[in-house]
């Protein structure tokens, strides 16, 4: 599901994924992670915002 998603909004010409999540939130973060390159984050008080490009996920593993 998550990489259909990706395939529309890369259709529909999104670049970049940017997420707000709390901290403890490992599985959010690696599915973020898995759709994008180049991963950015800023933290917050018990959040983190992470950013990236919408990678081409070509070949990639499903989760």
């Amino acid at each position: 599901m998550t990489e259909r998603l990706a395939t529309r909004a890369r259709r529909a010409g999104v670049e970049r994924f940017t997420a707000r999540m709390l901290i403890a939130d490992h599985a959010g973060r690696r599915l973020l992670e898995w759709v994008v390159d180049d991963t950015t984050e800023h933290v917050g008080a018990g959040t983190v915002d992470l950013s990236g490009r919408l990678s081409d996920m070509r070949g990639a593993a499903p989760l």
